[in-house]
């Protein structure tokens, strides 16, 4: 996985006590194929299962021969260290809302 401290979870486990994949201060919700749930649900069930232990939630998906997709909270992003000079590809209509809502506490639309 190339992260140091990493540790697969139960596999199959049902419930919310370990993650997928369990990496110290990360709950990674690890889905894999085209039949495995599609991110946004995957993304929910991290939020879900690591609420209050303290770790950031991430969820990975990926489809057969495909580079893996995340998922995360941008402040959470920031967290991990991320530079912000970097750049993070965004669907259009994850980032429309924000940018709309931005827009008008900046004055615009009225």
């Amino acid at each position: 996985m190339g992260v140091p401290g990493a540790k697969r979870g139960l596999g199959q486990a049902r419930g919310a006590e370990v993650p997928d994949v369990d990496i110290p201060g990360v709950w990674l919700e690890a889905k894999r194929g085209i039949r495995s749930a599609p991110l946004p649900k995957a993304y929910a069930q991290a939020l879900r299962d690591c609420e209050g232990t303290g770790r950031i939630p991430i969820a990975v998906r990926r489809l057969d021969r495909q580079r893996g997709v995340a998922r995360l909270r941008l402040c959470d992003l920031q967290a991990l260290g991320c530079d912000p000079h970097q750049q993070v590809e965004v669907a259009w209509d994850d980032l429309a809302p924000l940018v709309a809502r931005y827009a008008q506490a900046q004055g615009g639309g009225e």
